[in-house]
């Protein structure tokens, strides 16, 4: 027990009861502290001073009060005494007055009797700190350092708390003075909202370094930061920035936002020889400083947005000479008098973007509207690679933007150097610098706008490395003639505006054939001096955007009557495009020769009534021409919607020249209004050839509860009260060929609204034919047959019976041109152009070729095997609608087989025309039949070994001679020639031939006769085999031996004989002769003879005859 006792009290009590002293160590402070503030409270809610119990909080913080000896409230404790002391007596007694007017006139004695006794301790030795005595005299410990306060229970410091001290101002030493307790437990001079003195208090100001807080227990705070707003719109002289230098001077380290703001009186920041590190925003805006301060200060490194913002007295920034590394946003903006940016040879000031690193700037607006600015002093910086936005925008009296000379800028902020004239314009920039820079790559939006004395915009340059101009960027540029474009190959984009309203003349476009390709919105709006446009010699724009010319009221022309690029044309992109004062506009769209422009967007060419009112040498006056891109064309809503000065349309026609499957168009496209006011169209619609058929077209939308109908109607035969005429420009519409059934005929049928001279020919130039077309009131429909056997006409098969093209060429029978429509008002001739003649340009429009396509002659064949079968297996193959010369046989019917035999051809007998792998062009009647043959070939070719030996022995002979011959007739007129002796049959027969030393001759190939047409398909041949010499003492056969060859096999003297390998064996035995006087040669009885040899001729069997027979020869 006694064990357990003791484990229990060191291992449980014990830690317990160290635990529970620990937290009433925590607990009872803060349950005293509550008390004294409730205590406080209560106090002052009686109109009397708070005090602290000295046996609690003032025994512990008593020490703090010496600490603050040397303070002005501890001075102020003898100067009550001291009535004839200096003005620190005054502050106290002002002090106490301020207390007293808020107070009883008892409350205020006994606070005075209370900060008497309080004064008078502060004075004593550390010895009385802990003296004991009556509640009611106890001495008040001085105020505690905020830095030893409690601040994490109500009866703390709180951060943010507004109180009331006192600074000097002039001759007035006891100024009241906003405060604020910082989270760090210091004080702000200044509550952050409104000024912290008297706005009309003027005077230098002193800062101490330390405030009390009265009604806080007297808290002591010292102060290094000025608040927002703190002297916002005060009359002071002097910051109090310097304030640390006299005794009890307050050291500042950190102004507020707008601190100083509009400080009138104030000449000198005072930050020269000041603490200050930080700045906020708009510190010394609107103020009256003649100088920053900056210059060879080393602790500001950072200037805020618009710290000297609209500073009119300020004449130089003192910027080269500091240690500012950054400058913020409008920081010297509207410092009217600013005459020296500070940045020539400027090595410090970086302004790095935080996330482009590389890329260093001025700030945004940093010098905006200094008035009296001539130099950007950019000619003397190679620090900086941004001219940011609105950085010198305004300054109407900038002479140069230093550009020409600096070798750093890349980019041109937006606005940068905006308005740099004045409204007068007698002065301002007149030159940007890139006319002489090679480093510039973007000019920003607005960056020249309203620069109205801008001579040039530098892009002339040849070294110029601008490839984007941004939008505005020379909107209201008066006096700008040229964009500089026109040698320019390296500018890419030119923004919206980029020259709206400018007094530009020509684009420069015409020589700038790469770079820009799409014209952005309004980029010549108004551009009242423009004579051209450009585009009549560019290669490389394909889109015009909205109201890219409009209102560019000296322009003639579009260009695009010699451009091949353009595709698009943007919505009013040239509307409202005339001077009515001067009586001129745009008179041509230059659409008439145009092949490339596809879409033309709404009212692109709106309310330009001049249009069609003059001709030229691509359109007669009154046409309206759209040619669209290859055969596509989109018109928007009012596309040439206008009123001429006739309240009437200039154009009488419309002539649109793509198919109608690819062509829309919308509402009101062609619309005008007359002097009623009363809705009208443009009355004449012409249509090409391709349109036949077409009876209407309408187009625009029809809204049924609008009294005024959108719709636009053209008629080829108007019916329609509001209908207009439609033509279909085609002396010969719908003209087609066929091929007349069972017959070699073709038939041609079309139709005519025009008279003349019609005379066909096929793609040979066949003459097929003429006739003369009469037209009715209405398109007449006519046929023409075309007769290969008629006399006149003459035919190629291969060109006729093919498919081919049937051109009618057609001439106007007066000789004029073929124009639509083909007189004027007045009875004279048309001027003929592409888009409203249909003849042959080269015969000036008086003859015109139609064509049309005629298919091949169609029939059917049927292919006999004639023994053999095709690959499929059957005897007779039967194709349908085969076309005349569209393929060959192979290709139609493929492969016919059959066993040892070689294919030839396809024949309708064997006396007529074979086909072998021909075109099939074997009938010429539509519809006909026909029946064809297979040609076969023996393969039966085979070589021939001889072999000679000695009679009765194996032993073989050699020097026996031999020929072939196609007779008994071993002469050599008889001889065969067409044999060799190598299977490749490269070496001809010489004969004869003689056998060596094995006894052998060789020769190749015995064939039977080659079949030709109309000949007897028995493929027999029959070859004679001459022995003409033997060796001495031997015996000759007087009879040739004969060997017959045919598609059927091969016989040797009528016997089937032995094959080896790929040759006829023939062996012949030669015995001995009769020993008789003076002869060498057997000259026996030829039967005798015939007979004796016979017995030694040995024919072999017949080994697969069949299967060597070889190289073609035989028929059947």
């Amino acid at each position: 027990m006694h064990r357990s006792a003791r484990y229990i009290a060191h291992r449980i009590v014990a830690p317990l009861a160290c635990a529970l002293l620990f937290l009433l160590i925590l607990i009872v402070p803060n349950v005293w502290a509550d008390s004294s503030s409730a205590a406080k409270a209560d106090q002052i809610s009686r109109g009397e001073e708070a005090t602290v119990d000295p046996h609690h909080d003032g025994d512990k913080k008593s020490g703090d009060a010496d600490k603050t000896d040397k303070s002005h409230e501890g001075k102020k404790t003898d100067e009550d005494k001291k009535a004839d002391k200096g003005n620190k007596g005054d502050k106290g007694e002002k002090a106490d007055k301020d207390k007293k007017a808020d107070k009883s006139d008892k409350s205020k004695k006994t606070d005075e009797g209370k900060k008497a006794d309080k004064d008078k301790r502060s004075d004593k030795s550390d010895k009385s700190k802990k003296a004991d005595g009556d509640a009611s005299a106890a001495p008040v410990p001085a105020p505690r350092d905020p830095a030893q306060r409690d601040t994490s229970g109500s009866s703390g410091v709180a951060a943010g708390r507004i109180f009331t001290s006192y600074i000097t101002v002039g001759e007035n030493d006891h100024v009241p003075c906003t405060f604020q307790v910082s989270e760090d437990g210091q004080a702000l001079l200044g509550g952050g909202t409104d000024p912290a003195i008297d706005a009309g208090l003027t005077g230098k100001v002193f800062i101490p370094a330390t405030v009390i807080d009265s009604a806080w227990g007297d808290a002591s705070y010292s102060i290094k930061q000025i608040n927002k707003r703190a002297f916002d719109g005060c009359s002071i002289t002097s910051t109090g920035l310097l304030s640390y230098k006299n005794p009890g001077g307050a050291t500042i380290t950190s102004i507020g936002e707008d601190a100083y703001r509009g400080c009138a009186n104030l000449t000198d920041t005072d930050l020269k020889d000041s603490m200050v590190e930080e700045i906020g925003a708009y510190a010394f805006s609107e103020s009256g400083i003649t100088t920053t301060g900056l210059a060879r200060d080393t602790r500001i490194t950072k200037l805020p947005d618009y710290i000297f913002n609209n500073c009119r007295n300020l004449e130089k920034t003192d910027l080269e000479l500091s240690a500012v590394q950054l400058l913020g946003n409008y920081a010297f903006a509207g410092c009217t008098s600013l005459k020296n940016t500070g940045l020539a040879n400027n090595e410090v000031l970086i302004n790095k973007d935080p996330e482009e690193d590389d890329k260093t700037k001025i700030a945004t607006g940093c010098f905006a509207a200094c008035a009296a600015l001539q130099d950007t002093g950019l000619a003397h910086n190679d620090m900086l690679k941004v001219i940011p936005d609105h950085a010198f925008a305004n300054c109407y009296r900038l002479s140069s933007t230093g550009l020409a000379s600096n070798t750093t800028i890349t980019d041109i902020g937006p606005s940068a150097f905006y308005t740099c004239c004045d409204k007068d314009a007698k002065t301002g920039l007149k030159k940007t610098g890139l006319e002489n820079n090679s480093t510039v790559i973007n000019i920003g939006d607005t960056a020249f706008a309203y620069d109205k004395l801008l001579e040039s915009t530098g892009l002339e340059n040849p070294d110029c490395a601008v490839t984007t101009v941004g939008e505005y960027a020379f909107q209201f540029c008066s006096g700008l003639s040229s964009t500089g474009l026109e040698n320019n190959s390296k500018v890419e984009t030119l923004g919206r505006w980029a020259f709206g309203n400018s007094g530009v003349k020509s684009t420069g476009l015409g020589n700038h054939t790469t770079g820009v390709t799409e014209l952005e919105s309004n980029v010549f709006y108004g551009c009242g001096k423009l004579t051209a446009t450009g585009l009549e010699t560019n290669s490389a724009i394909t889109t015009i955007k909205t109201s890219a010319f409009a209102k560019c009221i000296c322009l003639t022309s579009t260009g695009l009557e010699t451009n091949n690029t353009v595709k698009t044309i943007g919505d009013s992109a040239f509307s409202d495009c005339f001077d009515t004062t001067n009586k001129r506009g745009l008179t041509s769209t230059g659409l008439a020769t145009n092949k490339t422009v596809e879409k033309i967007g709404k009212q692109a060419f709106y309310n330009d009534p001049y249009l069609g009112s003059e001709g030229n040498a691509d359109e007669n006056k009154g046409d309206l021409v759209l040619n669209g891109c290859e055969g596509k064309l989109s018109i928007g809503d009012q596309a040439f919607s206008a009123a001429s000065a006739a309240n009437e349309s200039a154009y009488k026609a419309v002539y649109i020249l793509c198919e109608k499957e690819k062509l829309k168009i919308g509402k009101k496209a062609f619309d005008y209004f007359n002097t009623t006011l009363s809705r009208k169209y443009i009355p004449s619609l012409y249509v090409q050839g391709s349109w036949e058929g077409t009876e209407s077209y309408i187009f625009g939308r029809k809204d049924p509860n609008k009294s005024d109908n959108d719709e636009s109607i053209y008629e080829v035969t108007p019916h329609t009260k509001k209908a207009e005429k439609l033509i279909i420009m085609n002396p010969l519409c719908g003209m087609a060929a066929e091929r007349t059934a069972n017959t070699s005929k073709a038939l041609l049928s079309y139709s005519y609204n025009r008279s003349g001279n019609v005379k066909l020919s096929d793609t040979g130039g066949d003459d097929l034919g003429s006739f003369v077309a009469e037209p009715g009131p209405k398109p007449d429909l006519a046929n023409h047959d075309i007769d290969p056997e008629d006399t006149g006409v003459t035919v190629d098969p291969h060109s006729f019976f093919c498919a081919t093209v049937i051109e009618a060429t057609f001439t106007d029978p007066d000789g004029w041109p073929i124009t639509y429509p083909k007189k004027t008002s007045d009875g004279k001739g048309v001027s003929p152009h592409p888009y409203n003649a249909v003849g042959n340009e080269d015969d000036n429009y008086t003859t015109l070729t139609r064509k049309c396509n005629l298919d091949p002659v169609t029939f059917n064949v049927t292919f006999d095997g004639n023994g053999g079968r095709s690959r499929d297996g059957k005897d007779t193959v039967t194709k349908t609608r085969v076309s005349y010369g569209g393929t060959t046989f192979h290709d139609l019917v493929g492969d016919f087989k059959r066993e040892n035999y070689e294919f030839l051809a396809w024949a309708k007998s064997a006396d007529e025309h074979w086909y072998a792998d021909d075109k099939v062009e074997v009938c010429n009647i539509q519809d006909g039949s026909v029946t064809l043959k297979a040609r076969w070939k023996s393969e039966a070719a085979v070589g021939l070994r001889v072999l000679s030996k000695k009679k009765d022995s194996t032993d073989p002979l050699g020097g026996v001679s031999y020929v072939i011959t196609d007779s008994e007739d071993s002469d050599e007129s008889h001889y065969v020639t067409d044999l060799y002796t190598n299977e490749d049959e490269t070496k001809k027969v010489d004969w004869p031939l003689t056998s060596g030393g094995d006894g052998l001759i060789t020769t190749y190939w015995l064939k039977p006769l080659d079949i030709k047409a109309g000949e007897s398909e028995d493929d027999a041949r029959t070859y004679y085999l001459h022995v003409v010499g033997v060796p001495a003492g031997y015996d000759a056969p007087s009879e040739p031996t004969v060997i017959v060859v045919s598609s059927a096999g091969v016989t040797v003297n009528g016997a089937t004989p032995s094959i080896e390998g790929d040759a006829v064996k023939v062996t012949i035995s030669y015995g001995k002769a009769p020993d008789l006087p003076g002869t060498g040669w057997f000259t026996g009885v030829g039967a005798a003879a015939l007979t004796e040899a016979g017995a030694s001729i040995a024919v072999l069997s017949i080994f697969a005859a069949t299967m060597w027979l070889m190289r073609r020869n035989g028929t059947c």
